[in-house]
């Protein structure tokens, strides 16, 4: 619905699935879902409709409009109250009067209203499972009856008969016909794909959203068969239909069955369902199988679903199972910030696998029971979106490979001086890591610098090199400069300032215990600049590219102000002869190689070895 148009977040960002409905909230709903999104927007009223809804509020238009077309009314004749609550059964009226039920032919006044209301928000589809039609309505329950309306059938009235207004201003209808279905070409469908199942009638999108489609033939991420939706020719997402039948394996089946028709035959007790003769489809854990693997993987806690063909329940068009796994809760946290809790978010679990859910990632989870040291099933966290695990290490052997489905191996510079390594800085890990990244988008959708991007790693170690060797002399003065200062600056900018927030946090701190802070140069002048004076020490990267007006902006300022600080340029240390197209990401490669010519200098000048460690790997945390 947000993809659409239809429905927006609030001021805060958030969506407030939780929160109610407002009366202003579903007239400017209800106009983007009769003029859409740019036509909703350009509605304006130079008059205040109501008394408490003035020309300026931003709800006006709205208001004036869905007050005019006869979808809404003023609590009085002076009065809207814009920030009122709705109950489903009012904004179930609303919805059914844009699908073309008359108000007043289908008697959505007087004394029984609201039971009409409800009876014809079941027929027309609208109504939304769970919701006590009585209750004030929740924005997340809003959107979903909007939605279920998007694909309701319209209707008409071949006569609308007489209405007639009685002493006490109530209007009654006489003669009208029952509502009739609009006809609409199967061509014109918004269900598209193999097996739509296409009618001949008009649905809310097909006349107010034509460019929406559902398109039949997709599976989800665990593989059940779904349904594409787009709009304007862009994926919205793929969502996957509810199982016909599912079971959950306990410890009483019997996992000897030599067949996966047998297997599901046990779990059924019913030997009438069938494979489909073309071929059923198989899914475990995400993936495309083979029914063998289905069958081998079935065990103790495995789920699985069987869904059928639309026209024979009892013939089997796809088996999805998967497996959850187990991991240790290890933290429960109930302290959830205002907007969390506005999104229903009442705690957070923290587990042994180092993800971190809340109770609404996790349907039919109450993350509040939750206790510390307990144990989770957890399919999102095997599965999480078919998503492939990519590690990039120097050592093959490291535990954590056994976690990876892709394993990139860097080069790491072990020797013990910074100056007799001689590695491939082609191939160490923020250029390994680099290179990853422009594959993937070459790959998956082209990189018109490609191959100006390789030239650049062809060059980037002969340049890393010599600049190592210029700054040699440069970084044992910095060492005497700065080897009693207690507090050092670093400043970068873009796909640098890594670099020198590692340079920062990683030896300044932690390996020579010299209290620091990185700088972003983009955020320089908008504060830290204060402490700017003749006894501060900075470190400044000036990169190479887009980032390198703000850095010299800052280095001009420093030259000024500033009496202490040590420069590092990537065009004077030799950058600027990679085009200037792909220079940017070179910036820090450099950088992080040049550092460590300095960091070897100042832990000499300082007597403190960069091994040396007061709590790291020596005490619990």
């Amino acid at each position: 619905m947000t993809a659409i148009g239809v429905i927006d977040g609030m001021d805060d960002g958030s969506f407030d699935p939780n929160g109610t409905l407002t009366r202003e909230q579903a007239a400017a709903l209800i106009c983007r879902m009769v003029l859409g999104e740019d036509g909703a927007d350009r509605l304006n009223t130079s008059y205040a409709p109501f008394d408490d809804v003035a020309a300026t509020r931003w709800s006006a238009p709205y208001i004036a409009y869905c007050v005019e077309q006869g979808y809404i009314v003023g609590e009085s004749d002076t009065t809207f109250n814009p920030t009122g609550l709705l109950t489903g059964h009012a904004f179930a009226k609303l919805l059914l009067c844009v699908l073309g039920y008359d108000p007043i032919i289908e008697t959505y006044t007087g004394a029984s209203w609201a039971v009409n209301v409800a009876s014809d928000a079941v027929s027309a589809g609208i109504a939304v499972d769970g919701l006590l039609m009585g209750n004030n309505i929740t924005r997340e329950q809003a959107a979903q009856m909007a939605f279920q309306t998007l694909t309701a059938d319209m209707v008409y009235y071949t006569s609308k008969g007489t209405n007639i207004t009685l002493e006490n201003g109530t209007i009654i209808n006489t003669g009208a016909s029952d509502p009739t279905r609009v006809a609409n070409d199967r061509s014109n469908d918004y269900r598209t794909g193999a097996g739509a199942d296409t009618d001949e009638y008009m649905q809310y999108c097909e006349r107010y959203f034509e460019d929406l489609e559902a398109r039949a033939g997709d599976e989800d991420d665990f593989g059940r068969p779904g349904t594409l939706w787009r709009y304007e020719s862009e994926d919205i997402g793929t969502y996957g239909k509810d199982a016909d039948y599912i079971y959950v394996l306990d410890d009483d089946y019997a996992t000897g069955n030599t067949y996966l028709s047998d297997a599901i035959h046990e779990l059924m007790d019913d030997d009438d369902l069938q494979w489909a003769s073309g071929g059923s489809n198989y899914w475990l854990n995400g993936e495309d199988v083979a029914a063998v693997d289905v069958k081998n993987a079935m065990t103790y806690g495995t789920v699985v679903e069987l869904f059928t063909d639309d026209d024979d329940s009892d013939i089997i068009t796809d088996v999805v199972a998967y497996n959850y796994t187990l991991y240790q809760i290890d933290e429960v946290d109930t302290d959830v910030s205002s907007s969390d809790e506005r999104d229903g978010v009442t705690a957070y679990i923290s587990l042994s696998n180092g993800k971190t859910y809340n109770n609404t990632d996790i349907p039919g989870y109450n993350a509040s029971t939750y206790e510390e040291g307990t144990f989770l099933a957890d399919q999102y966290a095997l599965v999480v979106a078919g998503a492939a695990v990519v590690l990039l290490t120097y050592q093959e052997e490291s535990e954590i490979a056994a976690f990876a489905d892709y394993l990139v191996l860097y080069s790491f510079d072990s020797s013990s001086s910074a100056h007799t390594g001689d590695m491939d800085y082609a191939g160490e890990k923020t250029q390994c890591a680099l290179q990853l990244a422009v594959e993937l988008v070459n790959g998956t959708e082209g990189y018109e610098h490609y191959d100006a991007f390789y030239q650049g790693v062809e060059r980037i170690g002969g340049i890393i090199r010599k600049a190592r060797e210029q700054v040699t002399g440069r970084a044992k003065a910095f060492a005497q400069e700065y080897k009693n200062d207690s507090f050092l600056y670093t400043m970068g900018s873009g796909a640098s300032w890594a670099s020198a927030y590692m340079e920062s946090i990683c030896i300044f701190m932690e390996m020579q215990w010299i209290h620091s802070a990185c700088i972003h140069t983009g955020e320089y002048f908008h504060g830290p600049f204060e402490v700017t004076d003749c006894n501060a020490g900075f470190v400044v990267q000036i990169a190479e590219g887009s980032g390198r007006e703000l850095d010299e902006r800052c280095l001009r300022f420093l030259q000024k102000y500033a009496k202490r600080f040590e420069v590092l340029d990537a065009k004077e240390l030799g950058l600027s002869t990679i085009d200037p197209s792909v220079v940017d990401y070179f910036n820090h490669s450099l950088f992080n190689n040049v550092y460590p010519i300095y960091n070897a200098a100042l832990a000499e000048a300082r007597q403190h070895p960069l091994s040396t460690r007061r709590y790291m790997w020596k005490v619990a945390y």
